[in-house]
């Protein structure tokens, strides 16, 4: 089975691999939550402290699905997702926003 091709010519990851998260959550315990739940649901992770960090390898691979905190104490969040889509305008990626609150 081969990869879906992207606007730009980058792939993306298709089945049977374990989908790929993009992982943008700054606070670390709540990053490590995350990342350790989606591991153990057959998610493979790659955090990313920087939409340019998105694309990897030639052709660029992308994550399946961004999951990105956006609290509103940093405003980092939605600083992300702006950042990402000037980074990679032809990535076709679902956003999942959300706001980590670790104490919650």
């Amino acid at each position: 089975m081969g990869a879906a091709q992207n606007l730009n010519g980058g792939s993306r990851r298709t089945l049977p691999s374990r989908p790929l998260v993009g992982l943008a959550v700054g606070d670390p315990p709540t990053r490590a939550a995350y990342s350790y739940a989606l591991t153990a649901n057959g998610f493979d992770v790659r955090v990313i402290d920087d939409p340019a960090e998105a694309p990897i390898g030639t052709p660029p691979k992308y994550p399946d699905v961004l999951v990105v905190d956006v609290s509103a104490d940093s405003g980092y969040g939605w600083m992300f997702v702006q950042s990402f889509k000037n980074h990679c305008p032809a990535a076709d990626i679902p956003i999942i926003a959300l706001v980590a609150e670790p104490d919650a």
